[in-house]
């Protein structure tokens, strides 16, 4: 679940920067995903939320 690949980024991460489905964050999150885990440029999920303008996913 918060297994990174070799860029630093987790599934919630590469659900943030892929489609942003809002279910699929909610999901990751309810079965543990780590919120504040930083992607290998220092980023995390919430960052990538905020510069790819996916609001339903900030506000959750």
């Amino acid at each position: 679940m918060n297994k990174s690949a070799f860029d630093g980024a987790t599934p919630l991460y590469a659900a943030v920067t892929g489609a942003g489905e809002l279910s699929v964050v909610q999901l990751l999150v309810q079965y543990g995903a780590i919120v504040d885990a930083r992607s290998a440029g220092g980023k995390t999920a919430l960052h990538e939320a905020v510069i790819r303008g996916r609001t339903a996913v900030v506000r959750y």
